[in-house]
């Protein structure tokens, strides 16, 4: 069953809530490329309208997310404990440091996330009895730790970069400062490849998916891909991140999307007419400001399929990239005529005339109901001009008025306020707003001309 305006409405609030929710989580650290694939396909439901399916992976995403992220600082918290307590056997003071740890431990409690970062990495800075060098290679160590906490967080083996950060204290503890910096980077270096590692092996088990997918939609035996990816997942699972790399990418290579045989040359020239079309939709979709990242990538994809004779599977992706840009751009749509409006009723309560922008709306909103957005936004700029015009209008009116009790000079403001006037006669509006902005600037600079006169 559709989804109501109302409904939509919510869903689309609610997926971009998500979206800020996700920027704090992934500053703090979360399973970023778990969450991103829940994501992705929240964005996709969300797109071709299967509302329902949205709002599960929506949910899924969060939830993921908060409960990823409690599980990496309530470890991070232990560390820290650890590390303070570390500190103190050297000689350390955490008397201050105590008391921030505690807090913290609430503020994750309270679901504060990013207080608890905040108060973890104070606590290390409010040690004190210790040389600064000291104190300085601890600060340098425990970074290191948050990180590969996070990574560990993920459920990946990192065995070995503990082992280089056990060693790296040790020899802090024994005031073999160089050699626990020397240590501590060789761990950073290890987990970041097992990170990199991770996300690559992430990314393509999302393509293998959506690559069978495709293949099984345009008609296309996935068996051997689909057997593959079971290999892959297994591979995955066991932390050989390489290994499930080397299998999804032999499983999206499995899908045999041949060139379609026999193909009437004029089919081809359709879709490639299609996919001209939708690039430069794309290409105006962006620049309104939102996220067409999906979009272009499955407008590659398409470009790939057609340049290797795919005019079927080039043809599917075009309609499904056709199907997805309504739904992207619906809220950005309604949005925009809704505040149009509100502007509109806000200036008639001023007394202006409003009638001709009432009727540009109604073909906002007619445009909006068959799906022409470049139509919406180019009709919906017209009513803003328009009624930004009004007003700037009464405006110059105002400060020529004020200006002539002065006794100021205004010609300059006069010959612009009448050309606005003629320009907003031939429905020239853009540049008859701009003539009485001019008009409202030389009044204010004949006005202040007049006030250094008397200060004189």
């Amino acid at each position: 069953m559709p989804a109501t305006e109302r409904e939509f409405q919510e869903i689309s609030e609610d997926y971009s809530n998500l979206r800020k929710e996700l920027e704090v989580l992934f500053k703090v650290g979360t399973n970023r490329p778990l969450v991103n694939g829940q994501l992705r396909e929240a964005t996709n439901a969300l797109q071709v309208g299967d509302y329902r399916l949205a709002r599960q992976k929506i949910a899924q995403a969060r939830s993921t997310a908060r409960t990823a992220t409690e599980l990496f600082l309530t470890n991070w918290l232990l560390v820290v404990r650890d590390s303070l307590l570390s500190a103190k056997a050297a000689g350390g003071d955490i008397s201050t440091s105590r008391p921030l740890l505690i807090t913290a431990k609430k503020a994750l409690n309270e679901g504060d996330y990013q207080r608890v970062v905040l108060l973890t990495f104070k606590a290390f800075n409010t040690i004190g009895d210790l040389p600064e060098e000291y104190t300085a290679t601890l600060k340098v160590l425990v970074k290191v730790r948050y990180n590969y906490t996070l990574v560990e967080s993920y459920g990946l083996d990192v065995t070995w970069a503990r082992g280089l950060m056990e060693m790296a204290f040790e020899e802090l503890m024994a005031g073999n400062l160089p050699k626990a910096i020397d240590l501590a980077d060789n761990a950073k270096a290890e987990v970041r490849r097992i990170n990199t590692d991770f996300n690559e092996a992430s990314k393509r088990m999302m393509d293998a998916r959506e690559a069978i997918d495709q293949g099984r939609r345009i008609g296309v035996d996935v068996t051997q891909a689909e057997g593959l990816l079971a290999k892959a997942m297994e591979r995955f699972e066991a932390n050989d991140m390489k290994g499930a790399t080397e299998l999804l990418s032999k499983t999206i290579d499995s899908i045999d999307i041949t060139p379609d045989p026999e193909l009437d040359p004029s089919e081809r020239t359709r879709v490639a007419e299609d996919l001209k079309k939708i690039k430069e939709q794309i290409a105006f979709v962006k620049g309104l400001g939102l996220d067409t990242a999906r979009l272009v990538e499955l407008e590659e994809k398409a470009e790939e399929a057609l340049a290797r004779g795919s005019v079927e599977l080039a043809d599917d992706l075009v309609n499904q990239i056709r199907a997805k840009v309504p739904m992207l751009t619906k809220a950005y749509i309604n949005k925009r005529i809704e505040d149009a409006n509100a502007l509109v009723k806000e200036t008639n309560r001023q007394g202006y005339e409003v009638e001709p922008q009432r009727t540009l709306l109604s073909e906002a909103m007619s445009a909006a109901a068959v799906g022409d957005l470049e139509k919406v936004v180019d009709v919906v700029d017209q009513v803003e001009v328009q009624v930004h015009t009004h007003r700037q209008r009464r405006a110059a009116k105002v400060a020529i008025d004020r200006g002539k009790r002065m006794g100021a000079e205004l010609s300059e403001a006069e010959m612009y306020f009448a050309m606005g006037w003629k320009r907003q006669q031939d429905d020239e509006w853009g540049r008859a707003l701009a003539f009485y902005s001019e008009a409202i600037d030389e009044a204010i600079a004949a006005g202040k001309a007049m006030t250094w006169q008397g200060e004189g």
